[in-house]
């Protein structure tokens, strides 16, 4: 339940407060009309309200019940068709999270956050593992993309976009997860990047790029898709492999996969593991997890090595592991 304050202006007058609005004939007016006898329904007064998510009535009606208290008398209002306001019952789609990381590539090319919708109340810019100051971030500065690949994860509301500028006047690599309130994938909460450039670890952005151009992460047939929970398990195995000495023998390597780190390849992935040695785990995990395309990509504290900003996503086909890609941040990077 969440309670807000809202000052309404004007009432419907038509129907009365209080009243039940007449539910039956509100969902069948067309969208502007709902929202004309919407703006109707205020005065100039604040008004307290709880709203409780109900269900999807029919297809594209978000039912929300409002109760409104004016004057310390409670008077419950009725259940009105939020359509236009989408960011009290809305859903978290696959289309509103990859348009919002669209917003996040133009920003990233203008150097501009202009074209970012950002939470007025909770918003956070954090860069390698650091919350920072968004204007002095590397978001701030304008970048030649070459590259720009997203996923969605419309479970945790999040996105993930990885963005390569390998022929600008300084190269960089970006991981950047997109994560957004309330299932509200207008409104973004926080920006989440792990950017790494010249003296970051195995650091070669043209090499980056051109394994990348290669690379299919496009949608699986249904069949060839994964779990959301093994996806999980694929990507925390991976991470553990440093401090578990069992954890590689747990992850379903593919024949014909690859291990991209940085810009190191390995052939296949399977290839040079470790099993343990490490007493530090790899920590602060955030996870973006998309079955369409077979990704989960996890932001880390890489701590089994030292104290490295990381960003691991790893590819499943079929149940196995095809690409793994690695990017390792560092301090300092505008």
């Amino acid at each position: 339940m969440v309670d807000r304050q809202w000052h309404i202006d004007s009432i419907i007058s038509q129907w009365g407060v209080p009243s039940y609005l007449k539910v039956s004939g509100f969902l069948h007016l067309g969208k502007q009309e709902r929202v004309s006898r919407l703006k109707k329904f205020t005065t100039s007064h604040s008004w307290s309200f709880e709203d409780k998510r109900l269900a999807i009535f029919k297809p594209y009606y978000n039912l929300t019940m409002i109760q409104l208290k004016h004057t310390g008398r409670l008077v419950v209002g009725a259940i009105i068709a939020l359509t236009s306001i989408a960011s009290v019952t809305a859903d978290c789609t696959r289309e509103g999270l990859l348009a919002s990381a669209a917003t996040y590539i133009a920003a990233q090319t203008s150097g501009s956050l202009t074209s970012l919708s950002l939470s007025t109340t909770n918003f956070t810019y954090q860069e390698n593992n650091k919350v920072t100051d968004i204007k002095k971030g590397v978001l701030s500065t304008p970048l030649k993309i070459d590259l720009n690949r997203s996923s969605a994860d419309t479970v945790a509301c999040a996105s993930y976009t990885l963005l390569i500028s390998s022929t600008g006047s300084k190269p960089y690599v970006l991981a950047t997860q997109i994560r957004h309130p309330g299932n509200d994938s207008s409104t973004i909460a926080m920006i989440d990047t792990i950017a790494a450039t010249t003296g970051s670890l195995f650091f070669n952005a043209a090499k980056t790029l051109g394994y990348e151009q290669k690379e299919d992460w496009g949608t699986l047939a249904p069949a060839n898709q994964s779990s959301r929970a093994l996806l999980k398990a694929v990507g925390d195995a991976y991470l553990d492999m440093w401090t578990n000495t069992t954890a590689a023998d747990t992850i379903p390597w593919g024949t014909d996969c690859e291990r991209v780190e940085g810009s190191s390849l390995t052939k296949p992935c399977g290839a040079s593991l470790p099993h343990g040695g490490s007493t530090t785990l790899n920590s602060m995990r955030r996870y973006v997890i998309d079955e369409t395309v077979g990704s989960v990509d996890v932001l880390c504290a890489f701590n089994s090595l030292g104290d490295y900003p990381d960003s691991h996503q790893i590819r499943l086909e079929a149940g196995k592991v095809k690409l793994e890609k690695n990017l390792v941040g560092k301090e300092n990077v505008v």
